[in-house]
């Protein structure tokens, strides 16, 4: 009992619940096939291709850190559940750090909730880009602290190289981090504001780390656009909607943005929320009447913050949610779940009449988030992972019967997490949506499962576990 009256163990067990998840199992993500199509041609090949393209879509970041463990095996599951959880334990370390300087009464708490939200644990054993991301997100900010407190020119002249790094690597990882890189320069500049940093400092910091920043997505979208046009494909920001011209449309898509992004804070700060929101954006919607009220004392909460102290996290808060909201991109909490300290911590000063209760919420609010995470993943999200890991000799069965020369791939909705694992194995495309008359015109092969009606124009190859390929009309068909 005196052990666990010790804050610094709560951290251990949240890092080993993490590890307990650690398996060699494939769990499916949509867009791991690029992801480790990518990684994989790096440690292999040393060429930036994605299933067979020049084009890889995607910023590289998240590819090249987990390339090394290609060196390894060609399929490092296993590795790469490793290296998800050491990730993990970074990103948590350093939200301890941060919040030890923010609210040091909780700061072990605020650790604790920001890795057992159950879209966290969701991604964390997936091979995507999010842990990655998060990690290196928390660590620029601490540094950009560190280089608002520096006292000596060198310590200053480090921090700035440090933060200017890791802002450029995150933007390498997702685009979405050059809100980090206004926010961590909104800081600096409120610091010197408040005299509490000189003006010299500020501004000579917040040029660097956003000359790094906006020079890394300058680049990547120039190559993006370049080797888009080279394969005849589009570039990673073709599928976002640029603000156009006419204003009651711009209005209507922001105040659309604004309801997304209120439901997906509340879906991921709230326990047992997760599944409940509204596919069409809507504020109609019986959840808003919790998600409204709730941003209300989240946003009460960053005022008092941003009043009473100059943080990164804090500033970064603002811009990320100004960005989602413009573009409005719903993720199901996807691209929210990284800022789940920072809310935490809105919610927290928004708290202030509770006083000493607050911290007793905020265990409770860690437990309750803890058992929807843990409960998801033993019943639901573990079982069909490991039942699906079993498909992967049928997987290969089928990869072996499609020729290297050979024309388009697709497959149907009813295999759509075995259509990843064949162009993991094939290293090429396979199409989705092969149901439909336009991808099936052009597909010469068609993965489906062996219950499904046969498709005008195929004929069966192979049969392989639960799947079967279909060949377009021509080949020899099985008996």
């Amino acid at each position: 009992m005196t052990l666990l009256k010790r804050p610094w163990i709560w951290l251990v067990v949240s890092a080993l619940l993490l590890g307990v998840q650690i398996g060699p199992w494939y769990y499916p993500y949509g867009d791991a096939d690029r992801y480790l199509s990518v990684a994989r041609n790096l440690a292999e090949n040393h060429r930036l291709t994605c299933l067979g393209s020049p084009h890889i879509f995607y910023p590289p970041g998240y590819a090249a850190i987990v390339s090394p463990l290609f060196l390894i095996r060609d399929r490092p599951f296993l590795e790469l559940a490793v290296l998800h959880w050491l990730l993990a334990v970074a990103f948590m370390l350093g939200v301890y750090v941060w919040a030890r300087r923010v609210v040091p009464e909780a700061a072990v708490w605020i650790a604790a909730v920001s890795v057992a939200n159950n879209v966290f644990w969701i991604y964390h054993r997936r091979p995507a880009s999010e842990l990655a991301f998060i990690t290196v997100l928390v660590w620029a900010v601490n540094s950009v602290n560190w280089v608002m407190r520096a006292r000596t020119r060198r310590s200053v002249a480090a921090g700035t190289a440090v933060a200017a790094a890791s802002l450029a690597m995150l933007c390498l990882i997702r685009h979405a981090g050059i809100a980090a890189a206004g926010g961590c320069s909104a800081a600096m500049l409120a610091a010197a504001w408040r005299r509490a940093l000189s003006w010299r400092r500020a501004v000579a910091a917040s040029l660097l780390t956003v000359s790094a920043a906006l020079l890394t997505v300058g680049v990547e979208m120039a190559w993006d656009r370049n080797t888009a046009q080279a394969a005849g494909g589009k570039t990673y920001f073709d599928y976002l909607d640029p603000p156009g011209s006419d204003p009651a449309r711009e209005c209507g898509r922001y105040w659309r943005g604004l309801a997304s992004t209120i439901s997906e804070i509340g879906r991921v700060t709230i326990p047992g929320m997760l599944k409940c929101y509204s596919r069409q954006k809507e504020w109609l919607d019986i959840n808003m009447l919790v998600y409204v009220p709730f941003f209300v004392l989240l946003a009460t909460g960053w005022a008092r913050w941003v009043r009473r102290q100059t943080d990164a996290f804090a500033w970064t808060l603002l811009f990320y949610w100004m960005l989602l909201t413009i573009w409005s991109w719903s993720t199901g909490g996807r691209y929210w779940f990284p800022m789940v300290p920072g809310l935490v911590v809105c919610a927290w000063f928004a708290a202030e009449r509770l006083k000493d209760r607050r911290l007793a919420l905020l265990k409770a609010v860690w437990l309750v988030h803890l058992s929807a995470a843990m409960a998801y993943w033993l019943a639901v999200d573990l079982p069909q992972t490991r039942e699906l890991d079993r498909q992967w000799p049928a997987v290969d069965a089928l990869a072996a019967r499609i020729p290297v020369d050979s024309g388009p791939i697709a497959a149907t909705e009813s295999v759509r997490d075995a259509r990843i694992m064949v162009a993991l194995a094939l290293d090429r495309p396979v199409r989705p949506e092969a149901d439909k008359p336009d991808v099936r015109r052009l597909a010469e092969w068609i993965i489906t499962t062996a219950d499904d009606p046969p498709l005008d124009g195929f004929v069966p190859q192979c049969r392989a576990g639960r799947y079967c390929l279909l060949h377009r009309c021509g080949g020899e068909e099985l008996p």
